[in-house]
């Protein structure tokens, strides 16, 4: 049987931490969660409170950042698990539209709580690109 703690893991302890997927690929299940494994360590000073940062066996991403609404549960190597300390606030669905570009691709434009993204080339520099200020211009929304 699992015993429920009310602290968070402090640097140093080995944890698994199972979060919600925020990924926006579109025919992904939605709630879909994955679980990591690794060694808490400080969280970077530029991020705002309520993240918690962990190693990673994967050298491109050698540390990942979780914002805490986002996880589902932390198991510490104890078995014990963490309740978290934050209320899970219920993360809006962005809303989506499939755009079709002038050369014939399909890129997916978002707007959610961080603004309009699109999966074009020009979307993936935070710019926004023809095909944001095309449903911009159709939803008579231009809010960043």
């Amino acid at each position: 049987m699992e015993k429920t703690v009310s602290v968070m893991p402090q640097v140093g302890e080995r944890v698994k931490i199972e979060s919600r997927d925020l990924s926006r690929v579109e025919g992904w299940p939605k709630n879909r969660t994955s679980v990591f494994e690794g060694k808490v360590v400080p969280t970077f000073p530029w991020l705002e409170g309520g993240w918690i940062c962990i190693t990673s066996n994967d050298y491109k991403i050698p540390v990942r950042s979780f914002r805490i609404e986002n996880i589902v549960k932390i198991v510490k190597s104890d078995g014990s698990e963490t309740q978290l300390l934050t209320p899970k606030k219920a993360v809006p669905e962005p809303e989506s539209w499939t755009v079709k570009g002038s050369k014939g691709n399909t890129y997916v434009v978002t707007q959610g709580g961080k603004g309009w993204h699109c999966t074009c080339v020009a979307g993936g520099f935070g710019r926004a690109c023809k095909h944001v200020k095309e449903i911009q211009a159709a939803t008579n929304n231009t809010e960043k």
